[in-house]
């Protein structure tokens, strides 16, 4: 199920080339889910508030802006078996 949403999501030009779609298709053959890392709890004027840990936030935002692998310990989700 994952797959089919991942490539109803894609969307390709006339410029995209197959070596370009394939690498995509290896991309999602064993996609794994994460999330922000978790800092914890705190409470607000607003109510309870869910926490980043900044330190973790920022080195794990940079990496994806930077197309660089996240680091093993950034990694809080868990794999999902693809079928593309």
């Amino acid at each position: 199920m994952v797959p089919e949403r991942a490539a109803a999501a894609l969307s390709v030009d006339q410029g995209t080339q197959l070596y370009q779609l394939v690498s995509v298709a290896f991309a999602l053959r064993n996609p794994v889910s994460t999330t922000v890392p978790f800092g914890g709890f705190e409470n607000t004027s607003v109510g309870s508030v869910v926490t980043w840990n900044t330190a973790q936030a920022k080195q794990f935002f940079n990496d994806l802006a930077t197309d660089q692998p996240l680091p093993k310990d950034l990694i809080s989700g868990t794999s999902l078996q693809g079928t593309a």
